[in-house]
C-alpha cells in the first residue's frame, strides 16, 4: 500500500490487518523501496525487510504500507523488480487538506516553526536543500506523475486508487450495518 502521507493509509492498514487472509507486519512503514526516506528509522537491507514477513501464515496475501513510495521517483521500479506481480493500493486525499494536515503534523512534532503560508513559500528552497518529504507540502500533493508512475510499471489492473473521503464513507457504512 502506498499513498500520500496524511491520506488514511494508517486506517486502511489497521483495517486490512484484521482480515484473516491478509498479513501486514507490525511495522507499518519500513520505507525499504525508493529514494524518499522520511526522518527516523527505516529498513535498509533485504534480509531485514524479509524478516518482517517471516511470521506470515501460509496462503495469505502479504503487504506493507509506506507512504514514501508514492512520492519517490524510483520506488515503483524497485518494487516491480522485487515482485513483478505486486498489487498496489494508492490512498489519496484532497491535496490542500493533505498539505495542511502534513504541516500540522510537523508543527505537533516540533519540526516546523513557520506559519503554513511561510512553509509553502519556503518549500522550493527546502526541497533544493534536501529537506525530507514531510516538508513538501505542495509538491507532495502533485499526484498525477506519482500515480502515472505506478500505472506505467504495474498496469491498470494492478493499481487501485482510493480517496480518504471514500474510506470514511465505507467506515460509516460499516458502523451503520454492523
Amino acid at each position: 500500500m502506498i499513498g500520500a502521507a496524511k491520506s488514511g493509509t494508517t486506517s486502511l492498514y489497521e483495517y486490512l490487518k484484521q482480515h484473516p487472509q491478509i498479513y501486514f507486519p507490525e511495522r507499518k512503514e519500513p520505507h525499504f523501496f525508493g529514494n524518499m526516506k522520511p526522518g527516523g528509522e527505516h529498513v535498509n537491507n533485504i534480509n531485514e525487510y524479509l524478516k518482517m514477513f517471516e511470521d506470515a501464515p501460509d496462503n495469505t496475501v502479504i503487504g506493507e504500507a509506506s507512504t514514501s513510495y508514492l512520492y519517490s521517483s524510483d520506488a515503483a521500479n524497485k518494487i516491480k523488480k522485487f515482485n513483478n506481480n505486486a498489487k498496489i493500493i494508492v490512498m489519496l486525499r484532497n491535496p490542500v487538506d493533505r498539505a495542511y494536515s502534513m504541516y500540522r503534523h510537523q508543527v505537533r512534532n516540533g519540526s516546523e516553526n513557520l506559519s503554513f503560508e511561510e512553509g509553502l513559500k519556503a518549500e522550493e528552497s527546502r526541497i533544493l536543500k534536501g529537506w525530507k518529504y514531510g516538508f513538501h507540502y505542495f509538491a507532495g500533493g502533485k499526484y498525477s506523475w506519482q500515480i502515472e508512475n505506478y500505472f506505467d510499471f504495474f498496469g491498470d489492473n494492478n493499481v487501485k486508487v482510493f480517496c480518504l473521503k471514500t474510506l470514511k464513507k465505507i467506515r460509516m457504512l460499516h458502523y451503520l450495518i454492523f
